[in-house]
């Protein structure tokens, strides 16, 4: 058997030193992700409501809600960032309630997140999903990986687990919508599967409120 060169086994000794710290890596990390995908996330959180809560949603028509002044809350993203809803100093907001177990909020996200993937809301809108009434122990937890999957690409805020977001504005079922104005004041409110051409007539009437 003929020796191997000094510099191949050197070669040799690097690939077994790089192979040993990938495996090191894989099994303190205990997870098979990569460590840069690893981001804590936050499934609820506290809240800050101010004003005055909307009453209790019944149904579109004749909604006492329209017209009064809508609610501010601020909270935290998913990954920790802070976001809030500042009715009346500008921007119009489409607010839309999600729970993660609702089938009928899992019917309706995807096709959401699609068209904001490609399309654009009014210039003077923004549209904020709040995960609401997360439940460990419910189907399809956690919501932030839900989110993830379809691709939301809109702001978030998670609501606290007293659902303080939620019942500020009226929430009854799900999903659920709430279109607040420029001024602050609420246009309209919105309960149930509405597709995308309610969705677009949605952010149109937010726009010109």
């Amino acid at each position: 058997m003929s020796a191997v060169p000094a510099k191949n086994k050197n070669l040799l000794f690097a690939i077994a030193g790089v192979v040993v710290l990938a495996l090191m890596v894989v099994w303190f990390s205990g997870s098979d992700e990569p460590v840069g995908e690893m981001v804590p996330t936050v499934e609820v959180a506290a809240v800050q409501v101010t004003g005055v809560p909307l009453p209790s949603f019944v149904n579109e028509l004749g909604d006492v809600a329209v017209g009064m002044e809508a609610p501010g809350v601020s909270g935290v993203s998913f990954t920790g960032e802070e976001v809030s809803v500042v009715p009346g100093e500008g921007s119009a907001y489409v607010l839309g309630f999600f729970a993660h177990w609702c089938p009928h909020c899992q019917r309706e996200l995807p096709g959401l997140s699609e068209w904001m993937m490609f399309n654009d809301q009014p210039a003077n809108v923004e549209v904020v999903a709040v995960s609401t009434a997360v439940n460990d122990g419910a189907p399809n937890y956690p919501p932030s990986a839900w989110f993830r999957e379809v691709g939301w690409t809109a702001e978030v805020l998670v609501d606290s687990e007293a659902m303080d977001v939620a019942d500020a504005f009226g929430l009854s079922s799900y999903p659920f919508f709430v279109l607040v104005g420029a001024d602050g004041k609420v246009v309209a409110r919105v309960s149930g599967e509405i597709g995308i051409p309610v969705w677009e007539r949605l952010l149109e009437a937010a726009a010109r409120g």
